[in-house]
């Protein structure tokens, strides 16, 4: 009888214990099992040679769009296309208004259902404008933005945007700075009977010193910001959850890295894949956020010489864009390695 006992009750510890490892909510069996440890680039094109500052996005079905200021009237440029992640090869799109709009450096945000959000600061005052437009599945993909632009907000550096996939409604968010301070504003887009409405909420200031943010947010409703700090040299990340009301409530920065112009991707299920320039190298970092807290790869340096890098990945593709040394834009496409 003492021996059934035993039995029994070694075989209740292992149940639970299976239980537990398999279980949603059971972080350490996340960070065990996808942790990302690093990026390998395996194909890389110049994809334009006429703009200065370049921004990306690319969604779950391997589709990205492209944006950019040139360095002539600050007019700026858009491309679309897709990438087979196998190989890296690039298939580029038709765009109806490439020359769409002109201003300083624009962000851009394209989800899993075609809608891509653009948002830029004017070229003669501190007003922010967006505009929204739509890939449609043609082939080639075809894109075209809405008529115009329409302002929501101002600063004094450039607005950085983020959206997630819900459909037919969906969260946007942005951040900027306005003399060192770090500002947000959200907006819910809402798709009723073909008609499109953006509901923007109020802007509100974070408890941020910084320059240059850039935001990503996923379709659990976290959020992640990189900025620059105040003259120390070093990049920062902080945790922001996203709720109903647009408000956001943000964590704790800390720094991953040393340099300047960071950018960010959150994934659903909290990997982290960020970019930076170190005296014009080009760094990435991946990492895992969980439970507030941040995990790192070690840094990894790469082979590229550029300024103004931009990064965006999905389960299983990275896009890296940059503007080179020779004043062309680079576009690398990589595969996340484990």
């Amino acid at each position: 009888m003492k021996k059934f006992y035993t039995i029994l009750f070694l075989f209740l510890i292992i149940s639970c214990s299976k239980d537990d490892s398999s279980s949603d909510g059971n972080n350490s069996f996340l960070l065990n099992t996808t942790k990302i440890k690093g990026i390998n680039f395996i194909s890389e094109k110049v994809i334009d040679e006429r703009s200065i500052q370049v921004n990306t996005d690319i969604n779950s079905k391997n589709e990205f769009i492209f944006v950019g200021k040139t360095d002539v009237a600050n007019i700026f440029i858009l491309q679309i296309g897709k990438v087979n992640p196998s190989n890296g090869a690039l298939s580029f799109g038709n765009v109806n208004n490439i020359n769409y709009d002109y201003g300083n450096p624009p962000s851009v945000q394209l989800n899993n259902w075609g809608r891509a959000i653009e948002v830029h600061k004017s070229n003669s005052s501190s007003n922010y404008y967006y505009r929204g437009g739509n890939i449609t599945s043609e082939n080639p993909l075809f894109f075209e933005f809405d008529d115009d632009n329409h302002r929501f907000d101002g600063g004094s550096g450039p607005p950085s945007v983020s959206a997630n996939d819900g459909n037919p409604y969906f969260d946007i968010l942005t951040v900027h700075e306005n003399h060192t301070k770090i500002y947000y504003k959200a907006c819910k887009f809402i798709l009723d009977d073909g008609k499109e409405t953006y509901n923007w909420r109020d802007s509100y200031k974070t408890p941020l010193l910084g320059r240059k943010p850039r935001v990503s947010i996923n379709n659990n409703h976290l959020t992640v910001m990189v900025f620059e700090g105040l003259n120390d040299g070093k990049v920062y990340i902080v945790k922001g959850d996203f709720q109903i009301n647009g408000v956001v409530n943000w964590g704790k920065p800390e720094v991953f890295g040393t340099g300047n112009e960071p950018d960010v991707h959150l994934s659903d299920n909290g990997d982290i894949v960020s970019v930076f320039q170190q005296n014009k190298s080009i760094k990435t970092r991946t990492g895992l956020l969980s439970n507030s807290i941040f995990q790192w790869s070690p840094i990894e340096s790469t082979s590229f010489i550029g300024t103004n890098p931009s990064i965006s990945a999905n389960f299983e593709t990275v896009i890296l864009t940059y503007n080179g040394s020779t004043g062309v834009n680079w576009f690398h496409v990589g595969k996340f390695k484990y």
